[in-house]
């Protein structure tokens, strides 16, 4: 059987079978006709066919793999004399090689001319490498070809990942070759390699010219490097040669297809090369335009998933969980990738997370990190764009992933997560970009900030839309969210500038919002900015801002308001603003205290207002400018005028109390007026959600474990499970302490016992009865059931467990167990090891 862990991968355990690899390129055990009595010389006594019972090579014959798919490492490989390659050009390898984490050692390759060599030679269209180290290699490329330790030569749509080039030589005697640590030539895709090769010329290197040289690939047409680095010296410098620290050139004029070069990086510190990017053929588009040199210290110096390796942790094999490929070492070390076993250690040492703790439908967000990945999932239901799904999981470490009939993905209820909420105030740090800065990608969801604030909100731009949201789409709506002290510049022509959102679309809306203090600047031509937002063609109601918006230089067709700089087509209700507006110079400057210009007969503004102590020519009233059809106004009302009215009754509040919610009540109160010299301010929306509220839900802590029949419930206040069947009651707390902990919804349990036969054939049945009571959550219930030693899961035992899915819901399971031991902890897989309650079935009491 060679075949041994039925992966459908033929072992390899030695350098003959390594070899024997080129007769069987296609990795299905069954040899070119001219090669089979070779392979089967070195595949002694295997299974050469394929039968009912038994696969070729030992493969299985049955899914999840059928038959042979390719080769595996079974341990490290020390290779002894020149190697030849494995395939060729015209006949690459076409399949799946997986080194298993091991290492191959002694490979001394030298290429011929106008060949393509390495350990492999050429890696076909559904080819596939992964997994492979090769220690300290000796390569030599010849004039025109094309070399590198993994793969000379990759065709469009192969695959190579997880590899690595650790030391060697990689030694170019001749010119017109394409020359790299791990691939020569590259239209495939390279993900988490890395090189440490050194490469140099031949002396002397006879006509070493037209050469592509990089520390992880020669050259690119099309293809693909993400998340890999070249540490190696680079010194192969020629009169008309390409040479980067990590790619030498990269070519793909459209319609060809276009290089893409994503995280990946070169040692400054060790490169000869001016650019870890040798060369761009003229017009080329690379994804990665810089290609960023760092030196040595700053390649060392991040120690996890941040910095320069924040989006390191890939999703390779597309299950939306983070690989965990990635060994950072101590801040003197270079990044390496872990071994299988602790790749899957580390995934299995993540527990579940619930992100919805009061399953509202709104995760949970609780850091400036959080919040920036919203980015990646912007219509909110917790299942980002494929491209950034391990961006999106190392940030909700240990997410819920998939929605399962028990589980929602990030552990929304079954009807899916629609949304966020924020449970704390946030402090941003840095340079802020807008989540849904584009048109073609718009945050479509709900984002609830619960009456939350967000400080330190800084965007410098040369172009483009500026504020914490950029596209908010016809679908998506913000409410309940302060902005505290933004500052805004943007230099760019056209653009949208607001503190909350530089653009609501038609259908989008902002519900009680403001933004306090802070500045907006804005210099292009055609800029609309607002304190709030910079265009509406949506919803504003109950929100305010009293940002100071300001325009500098000279430009153009500007539109400058407190509130919002363009309304085109939307509405304002119930909100004002009280900033000042300065439009300086210029041609055809819209400027006024609450919206800067209003276009189009929908256009309305309806019960809003604006400071008109805080206004100064040319600034003279709440609308700068009203065209094509637009009659929308707004009153001005002096500082005293609107501070004054400390309640709804009667004045210019009087139509303030809306209904926001939709339950056709204009009852929700969303306003404090405060004293009389206090402008309005929005109320904290009762009963918000809180962070101490779902880390206490989430991570419940023990109760000290209680005397006499205390036990259970909160704080020890709830009463014991009661024993049926004549036993006595059982004090989980008092007897086992280190797997107690304190149940935060106390549920019952009946239980009914039945013993039918007698002696050696006895067995006896618990049938138990759950009822959830209040606790609304839709959860399976994981049921562990003593041993006299231990608690341990029905589960393991392939007893199926009840699910309840509704409040008051009851399931019934029966458990042939030991009438004397049967006790269950029950809890449940919804959350963090959240203990239900214990239920007690004993007929006799435990032995002392």
């Amino acid at each position: 059987d060679y075949d041994a862990d039925d992966d459908g991968l033929i072992d390899i355990s030695t350098q003959a079978q390594l070899h024997a690899i080129r007769w069987d390129l296609n990795g299905d055990g069954d040899p070119e006709a001219p090669n089979g009595n070779a392979y089967g010389t070195v595949f002694t006594g295997r299974t050469h066919t394929a039968t009912a019972t038994e696969g070729r090579m030992g493969c299985p014959l049955a899914t999840p793999t059928a038959g042979c798919v390719g080769y595996e490492l079974t341990g490290d490989l020390a290779l002894t004399g020149t190697w030849a390659s494995i395939g060729s050009f015209a006949a690459p390898y076409t399949t799946t090689f997986d080194g298993k984490g091991h290492t191959v050692t002694g490979l001394t390759v030298s290429a011929s001319a106008s060949s393509e060599a390495g350990l492999f030679s050429a890696l076909g269209a559904t080819g596939v490498i992964r997994n492979v180290g090769i220690i300290a290699p000796t390569l030599t490329a010849a004039a025109s070809s094309s070399v590198g330790a993994v793969v000379g030569y990759t065709y469009a749509g192969a695959t190579i990942e997880t590899s690595y080039v650790d030391g060697g030589t990689l030694t170019i005697s001749g010119g017109g070759g394409n020359s790299g640590g791990l691939v020569g030539f590259l239209q495939g895709s390279l993900s988490a390699g890395w090189s440490t090769i050194d490469i140099s010329l031949d002396t002397p290197c006879t006509n070493c010219n037209g050469l592509r040289v990089g520390g992880v690939v020669g050259r690119m047409d099309g293809g693909s490097v993400t998340a890999s680095f070249a540490a190696g010296a680079n010194n192969a410098s020629g009169l008309t040669s390409s040479i980067g620290g990590l790619v030498g050139q990269a070519n793909g004029v459209s319609p060809d297809p276009i290089p893409t070069i994503n995280d990946s990086y070169c040692d400054s510190s060790t490169v000869v090369a001016a650019d870890c990017l040798g060369e761009r053929e003229t017009g080329v588009i690379v994804a990665d335009t810089t290609v960023v040199g760092y030196t040595t210290s700053e390649l060392q110096t991040p120690t996890d998933y941040s910095g320069i390796y924040f989006r390191w942790n890939l999703d390779l094999d597309s299950d939306l969980v983070p690989d965990h490929l990635w060994n950072f070492g101590t801040g003197s070390d270079y990044p390496t990738l872990n071994s299988l076993a602790q790749r899957a250690a580390l995934i299995a040492a993540i527990p579940a997370v619930d992100y919805d703790y009061n399953d509202n439908g709104l995760i949970d967000i609780t850091s400036q990190a959080q919040l920036n990945a919203i980015r990646w999932d912007l219509n909110g239901d917790g299942h980002p764009a494929t491209a950034d799904g391990h961006v999106y999981s190392t940030v909700f470490t240990g997410r819920t992933h998939t929605a399962t009939p028990t589980e929602g993905r990030m552990g929304c209820p079954l009807t899916g997560c629609t949304g966020y909420e924020l449970l704390t105030d946030l402090t941003l740090t840095g340079q802020w970009s807008p989540i849904g800065a584009s048109a073609a990608a718009r945050f479509a969801a709900t984002f609830n900030g619960q009456g939350y604030t967000i400080s330190g909100l800084n965007i410098s731009a040369s172009s483009g839309p500026a504020g914490l949201f950029g596209q908010l789409d016809g679908t998506g709506v913000i409410r309940n969210v302060g902005i505290i002290n933004p500052t805004i510049t943007n230099a760019g022509t056209s653009d949208n500038n607001g503190a909350l959102v530089s653009h609501i679309q038609a259908g989008g809306m902002v519900d009680a919002s403001y933004v306090s203090g802070g500045t907006i600047t804005v210099s292009g031509n055609s800029a609309r900015a607002g304190g709030l937002a910079g265009q509406n063609n949506g919803q504003i109601r109950a929100s305010y801002s009293t940002a100071a918006v300001t325009h500098s230089g000279d430009p153009n067709q500007l539109r400058l308001g407190g509130l919002v700089g363009f309304s085109l087509g939307g509405t304002i209700t119930a909100s004002y603003a009280a900033g000042a507006v300065t439009p300086g110079t210029g041609t055809s400057i819209h400027a006024g205290g609450l919206v800067g210009r209003s276009e189009g007969a929908s256009s309305t503004i309806t019960d809003s207002y604006c400071d008109s102590t805080v206004m100064a020519a040319p600034v003279t009233s709440c609308v700068g400018a009203n065209t094509v059809s637009s009659t929308a106004a707004a009153t001005a009302h002096s500082t005293t005028d609107l501070q004054t009215p400390t309640e709804y009754a009667g004045g210019i509040y009087a139509n303030w109390n809306l209904d926001l919610d939709g339950d056709t009540n204009t009852d929700d109160n969303p306003w404090d007026f405060g004293g009389a010299s206090d402008y309005p301010m929005l109320r904290v929306p009762a009963n918000r959600p809180t962070l101490a509220a779902r880390n206490a839900l989430l991570n419940p802590q023990p109760d000290p474990p209680p005397g006499g029949n205390g036990g259970g419930g909160n704080g020890g206040s709830s009463p014991q499970p009661i024993a049926r069947g004549g036993g006595q009651p059982y004090n989980p707390a008092h007897a086992h302490p280190e797997i107690y902990q304190n149940p935060r919804h106390e549920m019952t349990a009946s239980c009914a016992l039945k013993t039918t036969g007698t002696g050696d054939a006895a067995v006896t049945t618990s049938t138990m009865t759950f009822d959830l009571g209040t606790y609304t959550r839709p959860i399976t219930l994981v049921l562990s059931l003593w041993d006299g030693q231990f608690f341990r899961t029905l589960q393991s035992q392939n007893i199926p467990m009840p699910q309840l899915r509704q409040d008051g819901q009851t399931a019934t399971v029966e458990v042939v167990t030991d009438p004397s031991q049967t006790r269950f902890r029950i809890d449940s897989e919804y959350g963090l090891n959240l203990v239900l309650g214990y239920a007690d079935c004993r007929t006799d009491d435990p032995p002392e």
